[in-house]
């Protein structure tokens, strides 16, 4: 027997209650207690986590989801309040639940209790339906794509495009609730169909009209037009394949794609443009201006 309480007293309280009672709370001492509270939460929020939702919490605070809560677990419960506020968006980040497009998810749930209706959330906001959504985000792209320099890029100039340009995009976008599997969910629901267009896609078509083409066909197609572009050696067509499946992973080539992974391990851009002559950043915006071009579909 033991007279220890568990930290989180009432683990169905939500993570945004819990920081409005941690600024609420009296004395240093309360805030100390709902601090711990806080930091449980945010821990075991951190491991629910998508891909997507962890690059947006990075760009928000600077830091991954597990180093912020290492980091805040040593601190008081004045500099916890202190970081959260300094960090709006973190608590949403925290809270967001994986969206599920029109396909769902490929694992296979087996139960045999009776269902039971919990509850009904609208994910694209109050009285918001799919299209709505959808509407939205195209006029938010067309009032914006000639000032904003992400956009700027995304749809004027793809060939130049560069990851710090896309981060900076998915950013923004996520920024004013057009996360790019938020947009999934609402093409699919509204289209029936689970559209794998990739975030650029969504943003092309809707400022200029591009088809809808799943991202790793776009890529299979740039693939096969840059091979037919010119003579290659059979090393080269090696790396330009390899080069090709790093960009369905990691959109976008430019040089900082090839100085990590096995890309690095390999001596990265400045060796292995040796093997394109010194040509290699003209490969890459190659890559770019024939994954986004129209005919890529």
């Amino acid at each position: 027997m033991t007279d220890m309480h568990p930290v989180v007293v009432k683990p169905d309280v939500s993570l945004g209650q819990l920081v409005t009672d941690l600024q609420n709370a009296a004395t240093e001492e309360d805030k100390s207690w709902v601090a711990g509270q806080v930091i449980v939460r945010m821990r075991a929020m951190t491991k629910r986590m998508d891909e997507e939702t962890r690059e947006s919490f990075e760009r928000h605070t600077g830091e991954t989801p597990e180093m912020t809560v290492q980091r805040l677990s040593t601190c008081s419960g004045a500099e916890l309040e202190a970081w959260l506020s300094a960090y709006p968006r973190a608590v949403e980040l925290l809270e967001r639940r994986p969206v599920q497009t029109a396909r769902g998810n490929d694992g296979v749930v087996i139960s045999t209790h009776e269902d039971e209706l919990l509850r009904i959330e609208e994910i694209f906001g109050r009285n918001t339906t799919p299209e709505d959504y959808i509407t939205g985000f195209e006029r938010f792209v067309r009032e914006n794509m000639n000032q904003v320099p992400a956009l700027i890029a995304v749809t004027q100039r793809p060939r130049d495009l560069t990851r710090k340009e896309l981060s900076e995009l998915a950013g923004l976008l996520d920024e004013n609730y057009y996360s790019e599997a938020m947009l999934r969910a609402a093409y699919g629901r509204a289209r029936n169909a689970d559209i794998a267009a990739n975030i650029i896609g969504f943003v092309r078509q809707a400022a200029l009209g591009d088809p809808l083409i799943p991202y790793a066909t776009r890529v299979d197609n740039a693939i096969l037009k840059i091979e037919a572009s010119r003579s290659w050696t059979q090393k080269q067509k090696e790396w330009l394949r390899r080069i090709g499946r790093a960009l369905k992973d990691k959109p976008v080539a430019d040089p900082t794609l090839l100085d990590q992974g096995v890309f690095a391990d390999k001596g990265g851009f400045s060796r292995i443009s040796q093997e394109f002559d010194g040509d290699l950043d003209e490969v890459l915006h190659a890559f770019n201006e024939a994954i986004w071009a129209p005919s890529a579909a």
